[in-house]
């Protein structure tokens, strides 16, 4: 933990160097960055969601599965059918 902290910091101060030598000024600069984050935001915001989504149906169709295996184990369900007609 205290390993990616520092981390953290040492990113932030190195980014924050990088934008200050750049022409244009710092707040100039920080606007674009801040700019770019928003787009990096919403862009891991529509990631997380599908990757949501699709692991969402792939657990839905795995305990599917395991239920259907589940009860073809433990119940006759030849004979059940059979019965019902």
């Amino acid at each position: 933990m205290r390993g990616f902290l520092v981390g953290l910091v040492l990113i932030s101060v190195l980014g924050l160097s990088i934008l200050s030598f750049r022409p244009g000024g710092l707040r100039r600069q920080l606007r674009f960055a801040a700019r770019r984050f928003r787009l990096v935001l919403v862009l891991a915001g529509i990631y997380l969601a599908g990757s949501t989504a699709i692991s969402y149906e792939a657990m839905i169709a795995e305990t599917l599965e395991r239920l259907a295996a589940h009860l073809a184990m433990h119940i006759d369900l030849d004979r059940l059918l059979s019965l019902s007609r």
